[in-house]
């Protein structure tokens, strides 16, 4: 009632999963508190050797079920939704039955690839938030020309280019290709390093296992494997390094070794990406602030018996160095992060009762209705039960490391950061533009609370049939609806396509990915605009495509009348009624994303009554030679005949606008 009469009661009601994690949470705290029965010990014990001997067989034989049927049948989600909840219930009976650590890992791992891997197999051109597109080129022209001079604003900080660049010719496969299968390997690899780096900092290997299963239930951690961009290796270094620093703390014969290794990766991170060096500082300063905190404590109750593991501290100490260093003589990265900064802090709390900070437009259609019966359902989508049992387990490792302090001690200080960041892991009314883009250095350490709570669970007290289940069905929900939401591609659209509780309206999701047949004509298309000298106009993803055939553009804007943009052509394709769209609004302080809503009636009647100078199945080109707004016009004959011309082939050699062709 107190979240509805501050925030307004649509958005209280979508906030009222926090109240139903909690209340479950309660029951499945208090069953975790009692002493195991003879009974319940004596059920666990006789199906003990089967989990063990064949779990691992079936959690193998569920992920190959998983990518061949996403394969065969194209239907990624019956793949994904029989094979996701078999497997993580059989890991989470494994892990009650006591499985070794490493088979938790291996099995986390194969889960991990059954969502990663299907995903890459069943999306034609996955884009994501759009990145992608725009590094396929960066890593296309680094390979032909040789040179990471032609890399546009990343030709002072080219890890990234250069890495996959490098397979790229190796593997002599696609630069698409290239960027998503080495985002896949190099997760898959950060799931086996945050399982090391939390048995380095804590000698609790189990542990670790758990924190391991719990990052491939993580959504941001699924998406960023396939949108893989120079802030997720970035993101991929760090955790690398970290490990690297706790193991050069620890072991004196390796400690010169595990430094070099450390001083490279600082090396690759400071030239691949400048920013999450920026966002990590805050993180590493927590690390170190409770580390000393705690040791302090120690020393005063225990006289330092439970003294804490330390990274290696000077190898943070030279990355910065190298960082600020290249920096001020790069002199670039300071004004483009004090531009971000501004655009960040230019937003504050919003709710879906007040409005946004940017408008969502509906063109020939209205805004869905904020009713009380939309944000109920979004409670059960597929969002909301991400989110009520994301909760849940979070609840249970904050419990249990209340009550059992001294117990997980080693692991306070990577607590204590993802105890810290859990504001941004949930749902919560705060937005902040590129809101994902800040979970992410977050997500390991988040990772390990979950951890704690998985922990918790596989030591239940109570073990009979129905705590069992709810035990089962906990964790099953939890990893299963992990890569059905925000990340998932184009090919889950009718599983999460809402209303969810991160939507300020419940619309349509934006689209993720390209058709083949949709990826070649944005390529004709861009190969017909390079033939002329006229001024492309179109959305924010397209743009992305775009400038990765070659060809600038510039934002279109929208308004309560149609589409806005200035003298020139405008970029549309088919599947715009089937997406919500975003677009970029300028101001003096920055720049932000808006969002519209198509109409299918009003996009046919605008495409039947303005200039067509170009179309193909899925793409086309309006002419706007006014810079007026687009938008459905009263039909003339002369329109007609002229529409109904371009329409029977494509204009190449024939000029019917006053622009002319390139030279």
């Amino acid at each position: 009632m107190a979240a509805a009469a501050v925030l307004g009661l649509y958005t209280g009601v979508k906030g009222a999963y926090i109240a139903i994690a909690v209340a479950i949470a309660l029951w499945f705290y208090g069953r975790t508190l009692l002493k195991p029965s003879s009974d319940s010990r004596s059920s666990i014990s006789r199906y003990r050797e089967l989990i063990n001997q064949y779990g691992p067989r079936l959690v193998g034989f569920a992920v190959v079920y998983a990518v061949g049927i996403s394969v065969v049948t194209g239907d990624r989600g019956l793949g994904l939704l029989v094979c996701l909840p078999v497997g993580f219930g059989l890991v989470t009976l494994q892990a009650i039955s006591g499985v070794g650590a490493h088979t938790l890992v291996a099995e986390a791992a194969a889960l991990y690839g059954a969502s990663t891997i299907s995903k890459y197999l069943t999306n034609d051109v996955y884009y994501g938030g759009g990145d992608t597109l725009y590094h396929v080129r960066n890593v296309e022209t680094l390979v032909q020309t040789g040179s990471v001079a032609g890399i546009s604003r990343y030709e002072f900080f080219p890890g990234f280019a250069i890495l996959n660049g490098a397979i790229r010719v190796i593997g002599e496969i696609s630069a698409y290709d290239t960027i998503l299968l080495t985002g896949i390997f190099t997760y898959g690899v950060v799931v086996l390093s945050a399982f090391v780096l939390v048995r380095a900092a804590t000698g609790n290997e189990r542990l670790g296992a758990f924190v391991a299963v719990g990052l491939v239930m993580s959504e941001p951690f699924l998406y960023y494997a396939t949108y893989f961009f120079p802030q997720s290796l970035a993101v991929a270094l760090v955790i690398f390094g970290l490990y690297v620093a706790y193991r050069a703390n620890q072991d004196r014969e390796t400690r010169f070794r595990f430094s070099l290794i450390g001083l490279i990766l600082g090396a690759a991170l400071v030239v691949t990406h400048q920013l999450t060096i920026v966002l990590f500082i805050p993180i590493v300063g927590i690390l170190a602030a409770a580390t000393s905190l705690l040791n302090r404590i120690d020393s005063m109750t225990t006289g330092g018996q439970a003294r804490l593991r330390l990274p290696r501290g000077y190898l943070a100490a030279i990355v910065a160095f190298l960082s600020i260093s290249y920096w001020a003589y790069r002199s670039t990265f300071l004004a483009e992060l004090a531009s971000s900064v501004r655009t960040i802090l230019g937003f504050g709390l919003f709710t879906a009762d007040s409005g946004a900070p940017t408008p969502t437009y509906a063109l020939g259609t209205t805004l869905p209705s904020l009713s009380i019966e939309t944000a109920l359902r979004s409670l059960y989508s597929t969002d909301g039960v991400y989110q009520i049992a994301l909760l849940i387990v979070f609840l249970l490792g904050v419990a249990t490391v209340i009550d059992r302090t001294r117990t997980y001690w080693p692991v306070l200080p990577l607590f204590s950061v993802g105890i810290v960041g859990s504001v941004m892991m949930f749902r919560t009314p705060l937005t902040v533009p590129g809101l994902n883009r800040l979970q992410l250095p977050l997500t390991v350490f988040f990772a390990v609370v979950i951890g704690v709570g998985l922990y918790r669970l596989s030591r239940s007290g109570d073990r009979n049939h129905t705590t069992l289940l709810a035990i089962v069905v906990l964790v099953a929900a939890v990893g299963t609806t992990a890569p059905l939401n925000y990340g998932a591609g184009d090919d889950l659209y009718a599983i999460n396509s809402g209303p969810n509780l991160y939507e300020l309206y419940p619309t349509p999701e934006p689209q993720k990915a390209y058709s083949n047949a949709e990826y070649r004509d944005l390529e004709s298309t861009a190969g017909f605009l390079r033939r002329h000298d006229v001024t492309l106009y179109s959305f924010a993803v397209d743009s992305q495509a775009m400038d990765g055939f070659g060809v600038e553009s510039e934002s279109a804007g929208v308004n309560e009348s149609g589409i806005v943009t200035g003298e020139g052509v405008l970029l549309y394709r088919q599947q715009f009624v089937d997406h919500r769209l975003s677009y970029v609004v300028s101001s003096g302080d920055g720049i932000a994303i808006g969002s519209v809503l198509i109409d299918p009636h009003w996009f046919d009647q605008t495409l039947a009554t303005q200039h067509k100078v170009y179309a193909s199945d899925q793409t086309g080109l309006l002419w706007n030679p006014n810079g007026s707004v687009i938008a459905p016009a009263q039909q003339s004959t002369e329109r007609e005949e002229n529409n109904d011309r371009i329409r029977s082939r494509r204009l190449g050699s024939e000029k019917p606008t006053p622009w002319r062709a390139r030279p």
